[in-house]
Order: C-alpha cells, then structure tokens, then sequence
C-alpha cells in the first residue's frame, strides 16, 4: 500500500472481503466491538494509545502490512491516525465505509466511547508469498 490510509465505500461486507483478499493474504479476521470487560482492546469500551496492529502479540508481530476496517454499525468513535509525516487524521467511520491503514507506516488509536459501533477488520499481509507462522 503506497498511501498512509484510504477511506473506500462498499455496498456489502462480502464486497469489502472480496476486495480484500485481492490485497494480499489474510492474516486474521475479526469483529471490533464493545463485548468484554477484559483483554483485548479491540473487545472493549474502551479508548486505547496509538498502536500498531500485531505489536501486542507474538504470531502477528510485524507481519500486519495493512489493517482494514469495514464498519457494519457506525457510532461516535473517533480512529485516529499519526501519518508518516506526523500529523494526525481523524476519522468517524459510517456505515459502508472502510479505512484501510498502512500498518508499516502510521501508528492508530480510538478516543470516545465504542458504544455500539461494530466492524469487521482484517489484518493483511501484502507479500502473498509470506509462509511464516
């Protein structure tokens, strides 16, 4: 991916996957919502620092090239993004939207509440040649 981020609209979760998978290969796919009251960041109600996706686990670690999220339920929740230049973006996803972040480049946080916004990620690895476990 040759850009920090892009925002992409879509008609469908199942035209967002298929376009995905032409990006490379996925690494994990999951649901980024308000379900627990521990672990995971991306199950909680709750705001988390900048980040890269795959840093805080051992199978993932620098193997996330690009983090794509389709929102299913839009809400307040604000993702923000550090560009590679520094600046900040912020983004409050709607409804068919997807952000696809540079995972390599930019760094990523939530502020606000999660509410009942939901989406659907999927953390992508571009060399589809990547047999790494």
């Amino acid at each position: 991916m040759d850009r920090d981020f892009r925002v992409l609209r879509y008609k469908t979760a199942d035209d967002f996957l298929k376009d995905m998978i032409l990006l490379g290969k996925p690494l994990e796919t999951s649901l980024v919502g308000s379900f627990d009251k521990e672990g995971r960041g991306s199950r909680k109600d709750c705001e988390l620092p900048f980040h890269k996706d795959g840093d805080y686990t051992t199978e993932y670690k620098d193997r996330v090239d690009i983090v794509a999220l389709y929102c299913i339920k839009s809400g307040k929740t604000e993702t923000l993004i550090e560009l590679s230049n520094g600046d900040v973006k912020s983004i409050i996803l709607q409804r068919g939207e997807c952000l696809l972040i540079n995972n390599k480049r930019c760094r990523h946080s939530r502020r606000g509440r999660v509410g009942d916004r939901l989406l659907l990620r999927v953390w992508i690895k571009e060399d589809l040649n990547d047999e790494a476990k």
